[in-house]
């Protein structure tokens, strides 16, 4: 039997009430909606709270503030799945970091990150609970044949069911499994300064700054979850630049240099996430199309709030190119808030996914 490629992709069997023992039919479905999971559930950039299940290559970029590029490599079994990634500014302007890297820390430069997801997961019914989630369903397939058995899980019919077969049910436990991921990241960030306005003789530094991350999610179906993460960070912060003019040589030609004037400011921070993700489809279509995943992230030494609303254009089987725009908003709550002008950033992100290590996820 073909094994699911991660956790999440167990959370099929508890949606649609398979027993342990799968016919060819119902391993055919559990493929499909394999893929569909796969598809609702990706993130170009990885910046959702869960992991990625697949490899992936993308680039983002925020307007004037440069371009970003990112590798994940994915692998991972039935109840784990483990991950690397890089992330490297290619921009010439990329001197800054997004807002949408502000929960996970401002990191300008290099950043290599490790994480491992595992899932908490008991799925199998009792012999009673199969009995009775199998004669709800056939009798709902009865009064719904343009309703296809994949779709016709736990979580449809208890919307579109009738009292009676909500009321069954409710007293059969759904099981959702808990997801809990652990990250950890490095940063190196390289500056350029002066701190003297007469010489400006400059000063270089290199800093090795870390990230850590640990978040615990609980999907309600295959579309949606909800997440909470907590993430420590230390950062530094280059000082603004500045354009400096001055005489060159014994002439009256004078030359200009823009460069910081100041060493960068370090800061640490403990911040708090939640986030919700929901997927969507056409009518009549069993493949995402468009994902949402709004979040709001507090941090607890900055004060600062930060808000921000992705929005995922996926292609199905997430195979070819995906894409999306973050819209963000970032601003202090010591004072008064930051003008929305003022904090307001968007982020384009272009995607390509593939499958490495597809022994981990088809292997028979």
């Amino acid at each position: 039997m073909k094994k699911q490629l991660l956790a999440i992709v167990l959370t099929t069997a508890s949606f649609s009430g398979f027993s342990q023992e799968r016919s060819a039919a119902e391993k055919e479905m559990l493929e499909k909606r394999e893929s569909q999971v796969k598809a609702a559930n990706f993130t170009p950039n990885g910046n959702g709270a869960f992991s990625n299940v697949i490899s992936n290559l993308s680039l983002s970029s925020e307007l004037e503030k440069g371009v970003k590029g990112n590798a994940e490599l994915k692998a991972g079994g039935k109840s784990w799945n483990g991950g690397l990634s890089l992330e490297q500014n290619i921009g010439k302007t990329a001197t800054k970091a997004t807002i949408f890297d502000f929960r996970k820390g401002l990191t300008p430069g290099t950043t290599i990150a490790l994480n491992i997801q595992y899932m908490n997961w008991n799925p199998e019914y009792t012999a009673a609970e199969r009995r009775a989630f199998n004669d709800v369903k056939a009798e709902f397939r009865r009064n719904n044949p343009a309703v296809s058995d994949l779709t016709a899980d736990r979580n449809y019919m208890m919307e579109n069911g009738t009292e009676k077969q909500k009321l069954i049910l409710k007293k059969i436990s759904n099981r959702n499994p808990v997801f809990y991921n652990l990250s950890v990241a490095f940063n190196k960030a390289k500056f350029s300064y002066a701190t003297d306005s007469v010489s400006l003789k400059k000063k270089e530094e290199t800093h090795f700054t870390p990230n850590v991350g640990f978040t615990v999610g609980f999907p309600f179906s295959v579309k949606n979850y909800l997440a909470f993460s907590y993430h420590f960070s230390k950062t530094y912060e280059s000082a603004d630049e500045m354009e400096f003019s001055r005489k060159f040589g014994t002439t009256n030609n004078t030359f200009s240099q823009t460069l910081s004037f100041g060493s960068p400011e370090y800061s640490r921070d403990h911040k708090v996430t939640a986030e919700y993700r929901q997927s969507f489809n056409n009518k009549g279509d069993t493949e995402p199309i468009l994902a949402i995943a709004p979040a709001v992230t507090y941090g607890i030494e900055s004060e600062k709030v930060a808000f921000t609303l992705p929005l995922y254009f996926i292609k199905g089987k997430t195979k070819g190119l995906q894409g999306g725009v973050n819209f963000g908003y970032l601003t202090s709550v010591k004072n008064k808030w930051t003008s929305f002008q003022e904090g307001f950033g968007a982020q384009f992100i272009i995607s390509a996914p593939f499958e490495m290590f597809k022994q981990f996820s088809s292997k028979k």
